[in-house]
């Protein structure tokens, strides 16, 4: 799933003290974009085999309304995503 964030949504997540080079990247458009790496989003935490959202309670509104979108798109999970196993 691709995560643009509005610019409230950006101002959110740096008032939690993250860097917005640190967290967007820009498209071929020009558009900002939440930054996947290892196909995982920015935001992902993993420790002990539990994952979950490092900024929850200030996550876009992509991110809150997924899995239940009005239209179709694509699933956040790096399995669906993509051809790993």
């Amino acid at each position: 799933m691709v995560v643009r964030p509005n610019k409230k949504e950006i101002e959110n997540i740096k008032k939690l003290g993250y860097k917005e080079e640190d967290f967007l990247e820009t498209d071929a458009l020009g558009r900002k974009r939440i930054k996947f790496i290892n196909y995982y989003c920015y935001f992902l935490k993993i420790e002990n085999g539990i994952a979950a959202c490092r900024i929850y309670k200030k996550r876009p509104k992509a991110c809150r309304q997924y899995p239940f979108f009005k239209n179709k798109t694509e699933p956040c999970f790096p399995s669906q995503r993509f051809d790993v196993q």
